[in-house]
């Protein structure tokens, strides 16, 4: 028997997120993982447009981004959210899903959801610490 409950959007983005990134170190269901983060990154980009705040992607995570690998990053993290949410148009489909698209996607949405709530949450701070440290050939200098 389930119960019904109210829930806003971004409580569910944070739901979403924290799962997300506990599965991450648990070495969890990349998939899961992907599709999890992918929800909330709507959210929350969805949330901040209509505040007239930066959105997680092009107005922070890019700007972070060498330029020459800007094009890469946008078609690796694009590429299997689109995958894993529709199949209208190859319901037969196949594709090699790489999980490090994972670590970047996740950096982006915890960001992002600090950036636009202040909410100070253990996972959200952690995760984008860790892949500070484990990624800083992707930051332009200063960034390091």
């Amino acid at each position: 028997m389930s119960t019904a409950q109210k829930i806003a959007k971004l409580e569910a983005s944070k739901r979403q997120l924290v799962t997300a990134v506990d599965l991450f170190f648990l070495n969890g269901d990349p998939i899961s993982i992907h599709t999890l983060t992918s929800a909330a990154a709507q959210i929350i980009d969805d949330i901040s447009k209509s505040r007239g705040l930066p959105t997680l992607m092009e107005d922070v995570f890019m700007k972070c981004v060498k330029d020459d690998k800007r094009d890469y990053v946008r078609k690796k993290l694009r590429a299997p959210r689109n995958f894993f949410k529709h199949a209208e148009n190859d319901p037969d489909g196949e594709m090699e899903f790489n999980s490090d698209a994972n670590n970047v996607h996740l950096f982006i949405t915890c960001s992002g959801y600090g950036l636009l709530t202040g909410e100070a949450v253990p996972q959200l701070i952690i995760y984008p610490v860790w892949f500070s440290i484990n990624n800083p050939h992707l930051f332009m200098d200063g960034y390091e």
